[in-house]
């Protein structure tokens, strides 16, 4: 029964990098680890953009990318900063800031026609991955520290 427990912790600590990297700046938007889940630290109940990126197989799709989540009249590809929803893993996006697509913005009219695939006011630069790697890196340290924690309580020490 431990090592059911145990195994059970390990999957829930371990799971979110997996999700983290299948959406453009999925570790990127400020204030949020997890931005399918209505907690920012992830876990339990999922927001709107979490059931929308669970209907659509849990991947960036363009659905998932032309769809407004949060119904803030941005789609989920402007907020992620993927306008033109032509993102794939492991690939960079626009420069910037990525905004929360499960929790509704308030956007003016010049913003979002700023955020528009190909307007003259967004930006060509793109912006790596490293954000996303050292997030997951961190998350991964994390799952080590609750599994010794878990071991420690469970009496596997």
């Amino acid at each position: 029964m431990k090592f059911v427990s145990l195994l059970a912790v390990l999957a829930v600590a371990d799971c979110k990098p997996q999700y983290v990297i299948r959406v453009p700046n999925g570790g990127n938007v400020p204030s949020s680890k997890a931005i399918g889940h209505k907690s920012s630290n992830g876990g339990g109940p999922v927001n709107s953009f979490g059931n929308d990126f669970s209907a659509n197989g849990l991947t960036w799709t363009t659905m998932l990318c032309q769809t407004d989540s949060d119904g803030d009249g941005a789609t989920n590809g402007q907020e992620l900063l993927d306008p033109c929803c032509v993102w794939t893993q492991g690939a960079t996006t626009n420069a910037g800031i990525p905004t929360h697509p499960g929790e509704a913005n308030t956007f003016t009219a010049a913003q979002l026609a700023a955020l528009q695939c190909n307007s003259n006011t967004s930006s060509n630069t793109t912006i790596t991955s490293t954000q996303k790697s050292n997030d997951a890196t961190a998350l991964q340290v994390y799952s080590i520290i609750i599994t010794a924690v878990v071991f420690s309580l469970l009496g596997f020490t």
